[in-house]
């Protein structure tokens, strides 16, 4: 999860309504904390420095808590960790590569492979059930 997106879960509904605000973000269904949620994430024009200097030092901690980095320190310490930790975005259309200590994926369990039951076809509405034509 992009560090963005791990402040936006952390933020309250209270939060998230001055993130909009302050954001002008237009048509966002205020009422709706996905909502919000999803129209800050799609936002260029927020960026995770400010969500995280308007928010308190235990929000900060917690936020260095879900992204395990280390929570010691003050707030202003704490989104320089953040920030610096931040991963860089990999480019879509690049291939990805697997680890190297990934264990091979698990094959399929085998399927049964009984022929599937006769079908019957029916002209008329009438009852039908299995074995009334055998």
């Amino acid at each position: 999860m992009s560090l963005k997106k791990t402040i936006l879960a952390a933020m309250s509904r209270d939060d998230l309504k001055a993130a909009v605000e302050a954001a002008s973000l237009e048509q966002v269904d205020r009422r709706s904390v996905q909502s919000m949620r999803d129209a800050l994430a799609r936002s260029r024009r927020i960026q995770p420095d400010a969500l995280l200097a308007a928010m308190t030092e235990a929000q900060v901690k917690a936020i260095c808590e879900r992204t395990g980095i280390d929570q010691k320190g003050r707030k202003n310490t704490l989104i320089q960790r953040l920030l610096a930790s931040k991963p860089r975005p990999r480019r879509e259309d690049a291939p990805a590569q697997p680890e190297a200590d990934a264990p091979p994926p698990a094959s399929e369990p085998a399927q049964d492979r009984s022929p599937p039951p006769a079908t019957v076809s029916v002209t008329k509405t009438e009852l039908v059930w299995p074995g009334k034509y055998n």
